[in-house]
């Protein structure tokens, strides 16, 4: 499955495409798009598994991660608040 979001960001138009697919360690892509709901410990339970695995293969040494919360809309529903996600990155 293919995801292209497109954003503005500091004047200029950009384009991301995400492909989603198994990962083959031996032949990482470039970056890494995790996503998590903002409505939903456990899947932010697994973006953190996730970005912690990345980490103990070394792949996030000269790849970049993206962390990005979904259903952000969702605020009174909202289960995984900022602090948790800033001690997360401490």
């Amino acid at each position: 499955m293919t995801y292209e979001i497109r954003t503005l960001l500091d004047y200029l138009h950009n384009c991301l495409i995400c492909l989603q697919t198994d990962m083959d360690r031996n032949d990482p892509p470039s970056a890494f798009l995790v996503m998590y709901s903002v409505v939903d410990k456990a899947s932010f339970q697994r973006a953190e598994d996730e970005l912690s695995r990345l980490q103990e293969w070394d792949l996030l040494r000269t790849r970049p991660a993206l962390l990005v919360g979904n259903k952000i809309d969702l605020a009174r529903s909202r289960s995984v608040s900022t602090q948790g996600i800033i001690k997360f990155y401490s």
